[in-house]
């Protein structure tokens, strides 16, 4: 299958806001409440806050398009970081967050994961990032083997809210270099 990486444009807020809603879905599920689902989908991703979030310069949004549907995406941004992520360091001024990294289901195993990754980790570097980190709930097997694959390590751990339980995710840190 093919498929492209791109920039999110304004007009890809509806199709985004429903992947996100799909794979978040696929994802946890399984492990929460409906309630909690239902509260963390209406918080996170309709199609205003799609569209807010593409349109927000301090963000960045890739998608991964095949023809006309979307099969991925990711969105970054400079954010403060968990104390773990040492910002102190004379090397380490611009950390990026991942805040969403998800792919969805079909397209598992493919190699789009990791392109998404490649994109997502240059459109940090060229806005100045030094390092990128990002938070993946601990019971999310998959995702953690996959950002250590693509070089991330553990370096502490922080909270996330879904709804109204309160879980653990890891936090994973990975250095940039010039390129």
């Amino acid at each position: 299958m093919h498929y492209i990486i791109r920039p999110a444009r304004t007009s890809d807020a509806s199709a985004l806001s429903s992947l996100a809603r799909e794979t978040f879905i696929d994802t946890y599920a399984a492990h929460n409440t409906e309630e909690d689902l239902r509260l963390h989908l209406q918080r996170t991703y309709t199609n205003a806050i799609q569209r807010t979030e593409i349109e927000n310069p301090d963000w960045l949004t890739f998608v991964a398009e095949s023809g006309e549907t979307l099969a991925g995406f990711a969105q970054g941004r400079f954010a403060p970081a968990p104390p773990c992520v040492d910002t102190r360091t004379p090397s380490l001024q611009k950390p990026w967050e991942i805040l969403r990294f998800y792919v969805h289901r079909s397209w598992h195993g493919q190699g789009l994961a990791h392109a998404l990754m490649e994109s997502t980790t240059d459109g940090a570097r060229a806005a100045g990032a030094d390092a990128i980190w990002l938070g993946v709930w601990t019971r999310n097997e998959r995702a953690c083997a996959f950002y250590i694959k693509s070089g991330f390590q553990p370096i502490g751990d922080t909270t996330f809210t879904l709804g109204r339980d309160v879980q653990r995710d890891f936090v994973m840190f990975k250095p940039l270099t010039k390129r």
